[in-house]
Protein backbone atom coordinates (compact mmCIF):
# COMPACT_ATOMS: atom_id res chain seq x y z
CA UNK A 1 0.00 0.00 0.00
CA UNK A 2 1.08 3.35 -0.53
CA UNK A 3 1.78 5.23 2.53
CA UNK A 4 3.33 8.52 1.90
CA UNK A 5 3.18 11.68 4.38
CA UNK A 6 -0.71 13.18 3.68
CA UNK A 7 -0.56 16.54 3.67
CA UNK A 8 -4.00 18.21 5.61
CA UNK A 9 -5.76 18.87 2.08
CA UNK A 10 -4.53 15.16 1.01
CA UNK A 11 -5.83 14.04 4.12
CA UNK A 12 -9.58 15.84 3.87
CA UNK A 13 -9.66 14.55 0.42
CA UNK A 14 -9.28 11.14 1.60
CA UNK A 15 -11.64 11.44 3.80
CA UNK A 16 -14.09 12.34 1.98
CA UNK A 17 -13.57 9.55 -0.39
CA UNK A 18 -13.81 7.07 2.49
CA UNK A 19 -17.31 8.67 3.23
CA UNK A 20 -18.65 8.04 -0.19
CA UNK A 21 -17.36 4.70 -0.47
CA UNK A 22 -18.81 3.92 2.66
CA UNK A 23 -22.22 2.40 1.04
CA UNK A 24 -20.25 0.06 -1.06
CA UNK A 25 -21.00 -3.61 -0.95
CA UNK A 26 -19.56 -6.03 -3.97
CA UNK A 27 -21.08 -9.13 -5.31
CA UNK A 28 -20.25 -12.65 -4.60
CA UNK A 29 -18.54 -13.08 -7.87
CA UNK A 30 -16.52 -9.53 -6.74
CA UNK A 31 -14.59 -10.70 -3.84
CA UNK A 32 -11.82 -12.54 -5.15
CA UNK A 33 -7.88 -12.67 -4.03
CA UNK A 34 -5.68 -9.58 -4.86
CA UNK A 35 -3.14 -10.16 -8.12
CA UNK A 36 -2.94 -6.90 -8.22
CA UNK A 37 -1.82 -4.64 -5.86
CA UNK A 38 -0.03 -1.20 -6.71
CA UNK A 39 -2.07 1.58 -8.89
CA UNK A 40 0.25 1.45 -11.71
CA UNK A 41 -0.96 -2.50 -12.15
CA UNK A 42 -4.41 -1.42 -11.16
CA UNK A 43 -4.22 1.49 -14.13
CA UNK A 44 -2.67 -0.64 -16.88
CA UNK A 45 -5.25 -3.51 -16.04
CA UNK A 46 -8.37 -1.67 -17.65
CA UNK A 47 -9.59 -3.06 -20.49
CA UNK A 48 -9.57 0.09 -22.62
CA UNK A 49 -6.34 1.70 -20.99
CA UNK A 50 -4.75 1.55 -24.71
CA UNK A 51 -5.35 3.24 -27.65
CA UNK A 52 -7.73 1.17 -30.03
CA UNK A 53 -11.27 0.97 -32.08
CA UNK A 54 -13.75 -0.88 -30.90
CA UNK A 55 -17.15 -1.06 -32.49
CA UNK A 56 -19.94 -1.97 -29.51
CA UNK A 57 -23.34 -2.95 -29.97
CA UNK A 58 -25.64 -1.90 -26.75
CA UNK A 59 -28.82 -2.14 -25.69
CA UNK A 60 -29.49 1.35 -23.64
CA UNK A 61 -32.08 3.06 -21.64
CA UNK A 62 -31.89 6.61 -21.02
CA UNK A 63 -33.93 7.32 -18.16
CA UNK A 64 -34.74 11.03 -16.91
CA UNK A 65 -37.49 11.85 -14.36
CA UNK A 66 -39.44 8.64 -14.83
CA UNK A 67 -39.54 8.38 -18.12
CA UNK A 68 -37.70 5.73 -20.06
CA UNK A 69 -36.24 5.83 -23.48
CA UNK A 70 -35.21 2.38 -24.90
CA UNK A 71 -32.44 2.34 -27.73
CA UNK A 72 -30.79 -0.34 -29.96
CA UNK A 73 -26.77 1.39 -30.64
CA UNK A 74 -24.20 0.97 -32.63
CA UNK A 75 -21.17 2.54 -30.82
CA UNK A 76 -17.38 3.21 -32.08
CA UNK A 77 -15.35 4.02 -29.46
CA UNK A 78 -12.11 5.19 -30.09
CA UNK A 79 -9.79 5.26 -26.48
CA UNK A 80 -6.61 6.75 -28.18
CA UNK A 81 -8.62 9.69 -29.79
CA UNK A 82 -11.17 10.04 -27.12
CA UNK A 83 -13.87 10.05 -29.67
CA UNK A 84 -17.08 8.16 -29.75
CA UNK A 85 -19.56 8.30 -31.99
CA UNK A 86 -23.38 6.84 -31.26
CA UNK A 87 -25.93 5.44 -33.58
CA UNK A 88 -29.16 4.66 -32.36
CA UNK A 89 -31.90 2.68 -34.20
CA UNK A 90 -35.76 1.10 -34.01
CA UNK A 91 -35.85 -2.92 -33.68
CA UNK A 92 -36.72 -2.77 -36.83
CA UNK A 93 -33.62 -0.38 -38.04
CA UNK A 94 -35.20 2.86 -38.32
CA UNK A 95 -32.25 5.73 -36.95
CA UNK A 96 -33.52 7.20 -34.23
CA UNK A 97 -30.17 9.22 -33.67
CA UNK A 98 -26.37 10.32 -34.76
CA UNK A 99 -24.10 11.72 -32.10
CA UNK A 100 -20.46 12.38 -32.59
CA UNK A 101 -18.17 12.89 -29.36
CA UNK A 102 -15.19 14.57 -29.43
CA UNK A 103 -13.05 15.97 -26.85
CA UNK A 104 -14.11 19.43 -27.52
CA UNK A 105 -17.16 18.83 -27.79
CA UNK A 106 -20.64 17.02 -28.89
CA UNK A 107 -23.39 17.02 -31.52
CA UNK A 108 -25.94 15.24 -33.41
CA UNK A 109 -25.21 14.45 -37.18
CA UNK A 110 -28.81 13.56 -37.22
CA UNK A 111 -31.75 12.62 -34.37
CA UNK A 112 -35.64 12.61 -34.33
CA UNK A 113 -37.65 15.65 -34.01
CA UNK A 114 -39.11 14.03 -30.94
CA UNK A 115 -35.74 13.13 -29.30
CA UNK A 116 -34.56 16.66 -30.46
CA UNK A 117 -37.24 18.51 -28.32
CA UNK A 118 -35.48 17.00 -25.55
CA UNK A 119 -32.95 19.88 -23.88
CA UNK A 120 -29.76 18.90 -23.74
CA UNK A 121 -30.31 15.55 -24.98
CA UNK A 122 -27.14 15.45 -26.97
CA UNK A 123 -24.62 16.78 -23.64
CA UNK A 124 -26.49 14.35 -21.26
CA UNK A 125 -25.56 11.08 -23.21
CA UNK A 126 -22.27 12.60 -24.21
CA UNK A 127 -21.41 13.37 -20.58
CA UNK A 128 -22.66 9.75 -19.63
CA UNK A 129 -20.94 7.66 -22.40
CA UNK A 130 -17.54 9.90 -21.55
CA UNK A 131 -17.60 8.68 -18.10
CA UNK A 132 -18.61 4.99 -18.60
CA UNK A 133 -16.03 4.34 -21.48
CA UNK A 134 -13.33 6.86 -21.56
CA UNK A 135 -12.30 9.40 -18.75
CA UNK A 136 -11.31 9.30 -16.21
CA UNK A 137 -9.47 6.49 -15.76
CA UNK A 138 -7.62 4.94 -13.08
CA UNK A 139 -4.11 6.18 -12.93
CA UNK A 140 -0.71 5.00 -11.44
CA UNK A 141 -0.12 7.83 -9.62
CA UNK A 142 -3.15 7.71 -7.37
CA UNK A 143 -3.41 6.73 -4.01
CA UNK A 144 -4.59 3.12 -3.22
CA UNK A 145 -6.43 1.91 0.19
CA UNK A 146 -7.72 -1.74 0.78
CA UNK A 147 -10.44 -2.74 2.26
CA UNK A 148 -11.28 -5.83 3.21
CA UNK A 149 -13.28 -6.88 -0.09
CA UNK A 150 -12.11 -4.39 -2.63
CA UNK A 151 -9.30 -1.56 -3.73
CA UNK A 152 -9.86 2.01 -3.92
CA UNK A 153 -7.60 4.54 -5.97
CA UNK A 154 -8.56 8.22 -5.88
CA UNK A 155 -7.41 11.46 -6.66
CA UNK A 156 -8.12 15.26 -7.01
CA UNK A 157 -7.22 17.57 -9.90
CA UNK A 158 -8.81 20.91 -8.84
CA UNK A 159 -12.47 20.61 -7.98
CA UNK A 160 -13.18 17.21 -9.09
CA UNK A 161 -12.42 14.30 -6.64
CA UNK A 162 -12.41 10.94 -8.61
CA UNK A 163 -12.44 7.46 -6.75
CA UNK A 164 -12.30 3.78 -8.27
CA UNK A 165 -13.61 0.71 -6.94
CA UNK A 166 -12.13 -2.06 -7.90
CA UNK A 167 -11.96 -6.58 -7.61
CA UNK A 168 -8.91 -8.38 -6.22
CA UNK A 169 -8.25 -9.00 -10.09
CA UNK A 170 -8.42 -5.27 -10.95
CA UNK A 171 -12.25 -5.08 -12.32
CA UNK A 172 -13.61 -1.85 -12.02
CA UNK A 173 -16.69 -2.19 -10.11
CA UNK A 174 -17.27 1.40 -9.18
CA UNK A 175 -16.12 4.89 -10.40
CA UNK A 176 -17.62 8.35 -9.14
CA UNK A 177 -16.37 11.90 -9.16
CA UNK A 178 -17.77 14.83 -6.72
CA UNK A 179 -17.45 18.30 -7.92
CA UNK A 180 -18.70 21.48 -6.22
CA UNK A 181 -21.60 21.50 -8.77
CA UNK A 182 -22.09 18.03 -9.70
CA UNK A 183 -21.82 14.74 -8.93
CA UNK A 184 -21.81 11.48 -10.80
CA UNK A 185 -21.48 7.32 -10.82
CA UNK A 186 -21.04 4.79 -12.58
CA UNK A 187 -21.40 0.90 -11.43
CA UNK A 188 -19.97 -1.89 -13.94
CA UNK A 189 -21.14 -5.57 -13.52
CA UNK A 190 -21.17 -9.06 -15.10
CA UNK A 191 -17.56 -8.90 -16.64
CA UNK A 192 -17.32 -11.37 -19.26
CA UNK A 193 -14.56 -12.42 -22.36
CA UNK A 194 -15.99 -11.60 -24.98
CA UNK A 195 -12.90 -10.19 -27.22
CA UNK A 196 -9.34 -12.16 -27.49
CA UNK A 197 -8.78 -12.14 -23.54
CA UNK A 198 -10.21 -8.92 -22.93
CA UNK A 199 -12.65 -8.76 -19.90
CA UNK A 200 -15.33 -6.32 -20.21
CA UNK A 201 -18.28 -5.20 -17.94
CA UNK A 202 -21.69 -6.29 -19.88
CA UNK A 203 -23.50 -4.07 -17.44
CA UNK A 204 -23.37 -0.59 -16.37
CA UNK A 205 -25.37 2.01 -14.47
CA UNK A 206 -24.40 5.34 -14.91
CA UNK A 207 -26.36 8.06 -12.97
CA UNK A 208 -26.10 11.69 -12.98
CA UNK A 209 -27.12 13.54 -9.82
CA UNK A 210 -26.89 17.05 -11.75
CA UNK A 211 -28.83 16.56 -14.69
CA UNK A 212 -31.11 13.87 -12.66
CA UNK A 213 -30.58 11.54 -15.43
CA UNK A 214 -29.17 7.65 -15.69
CA UNK A 215 -28.22 5.51 -18.70
CA UNK A 216 -28.33 1.65 -18.21
CA UNK A 217 -26.28 -0.22 -20.64
CA UNK A 218 -25.78 -3.72 -21.22
CA UNK A 219 -23.23 -4.71 -23.79
CA UNK A 220 -24.38 -7.27 -26.64
CA UNK A 221 -21.41 -7.48 -29.09
CA UNK A 222 -17.86 -5.82 -28.85
CA UNK A 223 -14.86 -6.49 -31.86
CA UNK A 224 -11.93 -4.40 -32.73
CA UNK A 225 -12.07 -2.49 -35.88
CA UNK A 226 -8.53 -1.82 -38.07
CA UNK A 227 -7.61 1.36 -38.64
Amino acid sequence: MRTPRLSIAAAITALLFMVSCAGFQPEPDEVVARTLTTPAQLAKAQWNSAPEVYLLRLSVVFEKYGAKIPLTCMMELDTGADKIRLVAMTDTGTKLLDLAIEPGGEHFEFVVEKFGRIPALDLMLADGLRHIFLAPLPGGGDWLYRENTFQRLTRREGDERYTFILAGDGRLLEKAARLDTNSWRARYRNYSNMLDGLNTPTMVVYTDNRMHYKIRSKLISIKRVQR
